[in-house]
């Protein structure tokens, strides 16, 4: 995924079914992740993410985990 970059310091927070996790927009294509409910509370990771715009504010994020999963979650942004 390309394109759509968020800003510097931007943060979102999305629920996962057994999880939740805040996401902080760095500089570039950088995304801070930390979980902060569930099994692996505590946990945080700096990868690269893809971010594409689907719709009228709508976007799908994508990042690789350094567990191998990639999760895209779906988003309103506007």
């Amino acid at each position: 995924m390309t394109g759509l970059l968020f800003n510097e310091g931007e943060t979102l927070f999305v629920r996962f079914e057994a999880f939740a996790v805040r996401l902080t927009f760095g500089s570039g294509a950088s995304l801070g992740i930390a979980v902060i409910a569930g099994e692996d509370e505590g946990v945080e990771n700096t990868l690269a993410y893809g971010a594409l715009a689907i719709g009228p504010d709508v976007i799908v994020l994508s990042w690789q985990e350094t567990i191998g999963s990639k999760p895209a979650p779906v988003r309103g942004h506007g």
